[in-house]
């Protein structure tokens, strides 16, 4: 993840960076995300049934 704030022509040149160069794109998509994986809410639901004995396995706790 990259911030490049909200210049058109910076996130142009960024985004063409990204197309054409191929280091970029993989450097970039190998990366790991600070902000988490997207399934917080997911793992979560899982929590709350398992508290409530609705699921029988405890949830798999998340790992960076």
């Amino acid at each position: 993840m990259r911030l490049v704030g909200t210049d058109p022509d910076v996130v142009s040149s960024s985004m063409i960076e990204l197309l054409d160069d191929a280091d970029a794109y993989a450097k970039m998509a190998g990366a790991k995300n600070p902000y988490g994986d997207g399934f917080a809410a997911e793992r979560i639901l899982d929590a709350i049934a398992y508290s409530f004995g609705l699921r029988k396995n405890a949830p798999q706790p998340f790992e960076i």
